[in-house]
């Protein structure tokens, strides 16, 4: 099976998944308490049963359509479902600071994690200039080969706490200099600044 078609299966299997999650979502609880354990019980409740409708609310902020709102909504739902996590300290404290409601800076957070492909092509095609090609080449890169390799990641991220930058970009800059600027690399001579 080719990357295309796996990564077409990936989305197919995802859309049902958030498909799934939106009607369990939407459908009035037939207990009054869910497990906090099981991750499915709705934070944020269908527009007809608060004020907040927090699928407009990610469409408007984000642009998004339905879909994409709702897989925002259900990731919010994650984050707010586990009150002892790190992540929801941090979603808690960035809501003071943004002076936002704790699930509107849920959507926020959730949109952050959903956008990171997103984010990792735009940095790489700004940080050296690559076409959108070269630039996917980069990223798949990141994932088929350092991240599977477990002494590199660490190194990786040793040298971005000491460098006081993000693993991601930093393994976005390891990648950049395996195909670009090492002796043997795929693409050397090729004019990119690292």
């Amino acid at each position: 099976m080719d990357k295309k078609t796996k990564k077409i299966l990936m989305y197919i299997g995802v859309g049902v998944a958030v498909f799934i999650l939106y009607r369990m979502m939407t459908k009035k609880p037939t207990s009054q308490t869910v497990p906090q354990e099981t991750g499915t019980s709705a934070v944020i409740t269908p527009p007809e049963e608060g004020t907040f409708d927090a699928l407009d609310y990610a469409k408007n902020q984000f642009g998004v359509d339905d879909i994409q709102a709702e897989k925002i909504v259900s990731k919010a739902n994650v984050i707010l479902n586990q009150t002892e996590s790190d992540w929801y300290k941090h979603t808690q404290k960035r809501a003071g600071e943004e002076k936002r409601e704790i699930p509107q800076q849920a959507i926020h957070e959730a949109w952050w994690h959903i956008n990171t492909p997103n984010r990792m092509l735009e940095y790489v095609e700004n940080e050296w200039g690559l076409n959108g090609e070269e630039s996917q080449e980069i990223i798949e890169y990141v994932e088929e080969k350092i991240k599977t390799n477990a002494t590199w990641v660490s190194d990786i991220e040793k040298q971005a706490e000491e460098e006081g930058t993000s693993t991601e970009k930093m393994f976005l800059r390891a990648s950049h200099w395996q195909l670009y600027l090492t002796d043997n690399a795929k693409y050397k001579g090729s004019e990119t600044i690292g």
